[in-house]
């Protein structure tokens, strides 16, 4: 071997040497630096005319795992989703506090009972009215509260989400900037490795807002997609764009998210859009979404039911009652029935007016079988009229809502159904349909039995539509569809709705007895929901349209809970507490009610303890129970919600522990090994560099020779 040929040999060391102290060196100095990955120098021995000579630098490698780098990003991406929902859920036990406290939903509910009980003692007692309106008052305050917190947290949970769309768009557009700078460097055989790392903690936090799937081109770029292939990053990014609007309620319609194509050169945004809503996969903005439009609809929902079916359930019992005096007016709500409506009322009625001391002045009784099956609405005020001969007046609004009031100011008027065969219109007494005595007052219907038949007319303008969405137990949508309105009878629309091509491909829609429309799902589809995110229809005189007469508009369950009030005739005059019965026995001239009558007391008091019917609403299923127990169940339900998403999250969490101390096992910097690297190379460079000094020697001692 010539000493050219050791020299060589020499200098390569030297050089080889100093790369990997230089690499090892940034490896120590990194060592706490998040996400950084450890580099290592790639050595080959250099071959020239089959003889070694020396070693050369292949390239400075990064240590990564693939593999472990894409789980993980899973595992972030599901730890942030859970992280989400169950912050929300701490949120939300906040608002509805200890169940053993004063101020709780329960508690409330329980010392409503309580004043009923009481009133029951001595109903004319004026500070037990006044108690049991106050605590009636402060049960529903409550029910008002939670369900207007339980919407402000959806409005919250859709700001954060247009918040983390914002640091998507940035981590999309800082990888979409470093692909082109990595590209370069690995083709002039650059350092590609602080590129990278930066590359890789974009990706990693934006695997924390959503799932991603990451693939790698030739040229060293990245391509970014959702786990069911949308793409947000190939040649050109994607625009991200979320709009949340300022306030919200349950019927609030939320913005979709969705993606845009940028032009290449001007970087505006194509026109056409996509959304990606159900492309999420997870991360913070998948659990913000479960949060918007799964978790907190539920308990909105659960809440609702409860108000809904508490104040249909007192007010059924309120309108059989009566008041000592009688309120000389009874207005009832919005029922879109048109005087033209075929009345489809069954039973007998007293209607009468009463003094202030409960003298009957004047009664009727109508027998509204005997109207005949094709009464109207007109015909039967006009025999509530002719009855009272005077002593008081009928009329029907535009909206449905039908009055009734005596004609001198200082009479009023009671209401009072035959025990035997009460009058009745969709499975509901003449008065509690028409919520002429109404204890609690509701912005929303309380029910959906609205009394119509398939034959009954419509009263819809042919051409006007409805736009419905499926959804699946996950909430993401199914499919979209229109539905025209035809024909001129309610059977029209349903054979509509059940178009096989349409939405009768899921379900299959019937009227049922009392006029509420049925939606059950086909077997095959699981637990779907039908609602309605728009429709143009107005009923003729009314305006109301079909979602909302029938129930089927989004949100509808949980609004019961956000409007509702004691009966302001009530709070303004106690007295107006109907707590006692009209006395039908009695003729004119007698007293037909009395001051200190409890009999209508007892029955509220009774509700206590008595089963009632609850829909599924959220998580909970239909249900048979007091009132007390399902208010527990509302209250419980939130817990469990809250303890399954902190025990998700933990999960998680510890998954992605697992992982990425496997991935920093793999791609981490131990500080021991580093410094006997540096060991190993600092003697391999001291050797080289005597192998130097020896050449250099003999060199010398040839040239003396010389």
């Amino acid at each position: 071997m010539s000493l050219n040929l050791v020299l060589a040999n020499a200098y390569s060391g030297i050089n080889a040497s100093q790369a990997a102290l230089r690499v090892t060196s940034n490896n120590v100095a990194n060592a706490n630096t998040e996400g950084y990955a450890r580099q290592e120098v790639g050595l080959t021995p250099q071959i020239a005319g089959g003889i070694g000579s020396g070693v050369s630098i292949e390239e400075v490698v990064r240590v990564v795992d693939e593999f472990l780098e894409a789980s993980e990003a899973d595992a972030i991406s599901a730890a942030e989703q859970s992280s989400v929902v169950r912050e929300f859920h701490d949120r939300v036990q906040a608002l509805l506090g200890r169940p053993d406290a004063d101020s709780s939903l329960t508690s409330r509910l329980d010392q409503v009972m309580a004043s009923i009980s009481t009133a029951t003692l001595d109903p004319s007692d004026a500070l037990r009215r006044q108690s049991l309106i106050s605590d009636l008052e402060s049960f529903l305050t409550e029910v008002r509260r939670l369900s207007t917190d339980v919407q402000a947290l959806r409005v919250d949970a859709s700001n954060q989400m247009a918040e983390q769309v914002a640091l998507m768009n940035q981590q999309l557009e800082q990888i979409e900037r470093l692909n082109p700078l990595i590209a370069q460097a690995e083709l002039g055989q650059g350092d590609t490795g602080p590129l990278k790392d930066q590359r890789d903690r974009a990706i990693r936090e934006l695997s924390e807002i959503i799932d991603i799937r990451v693939s790698k081109t030739g040229t060293g770029a990245v391509q970014i997609a959702t786990t069911d292939g949308v793409t947000l990053l190939d040649d050109r990014r994607r625009l991200v764009s979320y709009s949340s609007p300022g306030a919200g309620d349950s019927f609030t319609e939320f913005d979709r998210i969705t993606i845009q194509r940028l032009d290449p050169i001007t970087g505006v945004p194509e026109t056409s859009t996509r959304d990606i809503d159900d492309s999420l996969g997870g991360g913070r903005l998948q659990g913000l979404l479960d949060v918007r439009d799964s978790e907190l609809p539920a308990i909105a929902d659960s809440l609702g039911e409860l108000a809904q079916v508490f104040s249909d359930q007192i007010n059924a019992l309120h309108n059989t009652n009566a008041s000592v005096p009688a309120p000389n007016l009874l207005s009832g709500r919005a029922t879109a029935l048109q005087g033209t409506d075929l009345a489809r009322l069954t039973g007998i009625a007293d209607f009468a007016v009463v003094d202030s001391s409960g003298t009957l002045l004047s009664t009727a009784t109508i027998d509204f079988d005997a109207l005949g099956p094709a009464a109207t609405m007109t015909d039967v005020v006009n025999a509530i009229n002719a009855g009272m001969a005077g002593f008081a007046t009928a009329s029907l609004a535009s909206d449905g809502s039908l009055s009734i009031a005596a004609t001198n100011l200082n009479n009023g008027v009671v209401i009072a159904g035959d025990p035997a065969n009460p009058a009745a219109r969709a499975g509901r007494g003449f008065s509690h349909f028409f919520g002429l005595n109404d204890l609690i007052s509701t912005g929303q219907p309380t029910h959906f039995e609205t009394g119509f038949n398939g034959t009954d007319a419509h009263g819809y303008s042919a051409g006007q539509t409805m736009d419905f969405e499926i959804r699946d137990q996950s909430g993401r949508i199914l499919r979209t569809e229109t539905v025209t309105i035809t024909g001129t009878t309610f059977d029209d629309i349903v054979t509509s709705l059940n178009d096989p091509l349409g939405l009768g491909g899921y379900f299959n829609f019937s009227l049922d007895g009392n006029g509420s429309l049925q939606a059950q799902s086909l077997p095959g589809f699981g637990e779907i929901t039908l609602l309605s995110r728009n429709d143009t229809t107005a009923r003729a005189g009314s305006d109301v349209p079909f979602t909302e007469l029938f129930g089927l508009r989004r949100g509808t369950q949980a609004a019961a809970a956000a409007d509702i009030s004691v009966n302001s005739v009530v709070t303004e005059n106690p007295e107006f507490l109907a707590l006692g019965k009209f006395d039908r026995s009695v003729p004119v001239g007698d007293r037909a009610l009395t001051v200190g009558d409890g009999r209508g007391a007892a029955e509220l008091r009774d509700l206590q303890l008595s089963p009632m019917d609850f829909d599924a609403a959220g998580t909970l299923q239909p249900l048979e129970t007091t009132l007390n127990q399902y208010a527990a169940y509302v209250v419980g339900n939130a817990a469990i919600m809250a303890e399954t998403a902190t025990s998700r999250e933990e999960d998680n969490r510890a998954l992605q522990i697992t992982i990425s101390q496997r991935r920093q096992d793999v791609s981490g910097v131990n500080i021991d090994e580093e410094l006997a690297e540096m060991v190993v190379f600092q003697n391999a460079y001291n050797a080289s560099a005597r192998l130097i000094t020896t050449v250099r020697q003999m060199f010398e001692e040839l040239l003396n020779v010389v």
